[in-house]
């Protein structure tokens, strides 16, 4: 038998290039699991932005496929411990906008919820040595 010509060996090549393409590009079968328990999260606000306080699971409707499922545990994020730190650039480069940064802090801080909250205030030397 004769060699196929060039085309023809490159036409081949190219046919047998798309259809391992077009095998491995076939949608992959969904994964299915059985679990107990899923984690749903949500946020929900006011018309004014801000988070929606006191909801509790009542409130809510999950469903499955259509069908109801029951809220088995429910928090809400203020609920959860949190540690912030800010930290301010009050160096002569920012003197002018060090009033900004106290009035803006000032703010963050009164948003924060008062429970179990302290407040502390640190300074550094100007200059550390």
């Amino acid at each position: 038998m004769a060699p196929k010509p060039f085309i023809a060996r490159f036409r081949d090549a190219a046919l047998l290039a798309i259809c391992v393409a077009l095998l491995a590009a076939q949608d992959k079968p969904d994964i299915q699991v059985d679990v107990d328990l899923v984690t749903v999260a949500c946020a929900v606000g006011t018309r004014d932005g801000r988070p929606a306080g006191n909801l509790k699971a009542q409130d809510f409707k999950v469903l499955d496929n259509g069908q109801p499922r029951e809220i088995r545990d429910f928090w809400q994020e203020s609920d959860l411990p949190l540690t912030v730190a800010l930290v301010a650039d009050v160096s002569g480069s920012q003197a002018g906008y060090i009033r900004s940064h106290r009035e803006t802090i000032a703010q963050f801080s009164n948003r924060l919820s008062t429970r179990g909250t302290v407040p502390w205030w640190s300074r550094w030397p100007r200059n550390p040595g």
